[in-house]
C-alpha cells in the first residue's frame, strides 16, 4: 500500500513539473510572438556588430584600420571559394559514388 502512494505521489510530481515546463514554454512563446520584430532585430543587429568590428578590428593590430578591413574581407572570401570549392569537390565525389551504384 506504501508503494502505491509513493507511485502516486510521484506520478504527481512528474505531472506538476511537466505542466511548469509547458506552461513556461508557452509564456515564453507567447512573449516571443508578443516581441518577435524587436528579438529579430536585436539579434540581426548583434550579427552586424560583431562582423563588422570583425572585419574593422580582427587581424594584425598593427594596420591601419581599412587596410586592415581590406585583408579581412578579402581573407573572408577565399574562406568561402575554399568552402564552395570543397562542397563542389564533395558533390562531384557522391555523383561518382552514385553513378558506380548503378
Amino acid at each position: 500500500d506504501d508503494d502505491d502512494k509513493a507511485l502516486k505521489y510521484r506520478k504527481a510530481v512528474y505531472k506538476r513539473v511537466a505542466n511548469e515546463i509547458m506552461r513556461r514554454w508557452l509564456s515564453l512563446k507567447r512573449i516571443y510572438w508578443k516581441h518577435r520584430r524587436q528579438i529579430l532585430l536585436a539579434l540581426f543587429l548583434i550579427f552586424v556588430t560583431s562582423f563588422a568590428s570583425w572585419l574593422l578590428f580582427g587581424g594584425d593590430q598593427s594596420e591601419p584600420i581599412q587596410e586592415r578591413a581590406s585583408h579581412n574581407w578579402a581573407r573572408l572570401e577565399t574562406d568561402v571559394e575554399k568552402r564552395a570549392s570543397k562542397l563542389e569537390d564533395d558533390v562531384i565525389s557522391l555523383e561518382h559514388k552514385f553513378s558506380n551504384l548503378k
